[in-house]
């Protein structure tokens, strides 16, 4: 919940500055012309779903993982 409340304070922010920037850059021919921005966001599980050798410990023979003891996951934000 935090994590999606500082992402909704960040766009909010972009958007609030990229309106700042267009208004003072804006003469008699563009400001006629709208201007959107687009913004988009994704959230997906990436976590594997079969087993995988677990690299990184340099001391012990090749692993597989067993479990998942924590989900791992991937976000993305997209302004256009």
């Amino acid at each position: 919940m935090k994590k999606a409340f500082l992402l909704i304070l960040c766009a909010m922010l972009c958007l609030r500055f990229l309106s700042a920037c267009t208004e003072g850059a804006a003469d008699e021919t563009t400001q006629a012309q709208t201007h959107t921005l687009q913004v988009g966001y994704s959230r997906t599980d990436i976590s594997p779903k079969t087993p995988v050798p677990i690299s990184g410990y340099s001391n012990v023979a090749e692993r597989i993982s067993t479990e998942i003891t924590e989900p791992l996951g991937a976000a993305c934000i997209a302004f256009t």
